[in-house]
């Protein structure tokens, strides 16, 4: 498996994509109906990795090292600039309190709602 930042490889990929046709929030309803373990990587204006166990959300982690995971979280949930990749790989996990996909996926929504 081959994943490089600045640089999608084709091998090992299942899912990749442009943020500008198919946004996170799509893309993580799938994946979590789908019940996928894996790790999409984020790559545009904000840059990092959601790890999905059995389709839940299970870690983020973020190019930013002042925000926590759950800042991390929101902030690629929200992105609609850059490219997309989900690969079934090893996850880890940094998310302590135990929400699904959607409860994160409406809470990331309510946010960006109220910071316009």
């Amino acid at each position: 498996m081959a994943v490089e930042w600045g640089r999608y490889v084709a091998d090992g990929a299942e899912l990749s994509g442009n943020l500008g046709y198919f946004n996170n929030t799509d893309v993580l309803q799938m994946l979590e109906a789908a019940r996928a373990t894996g790790v999409l990587h984020v790559e545009g204006e904000h840059m990092g990795q959601i790890h999905l166990q059995d389709g839940r959300i299970c870690g983020c982690f973020s190019d930013s090292l002042d925000e926590d995971e759950y800042e991390a979280a929101f902030r690629l949930i929200i992105a609609d600039r850059g490219r997309f990749r989900f690969i079934p790989a090893g996850v880890r996990s940094n998310l302590v309190t135990s929400r699904t996909t959607t409860q994160l996926l409406l809470e990331a929504q309510f946010r960006l709602d109220n910071d316009r």
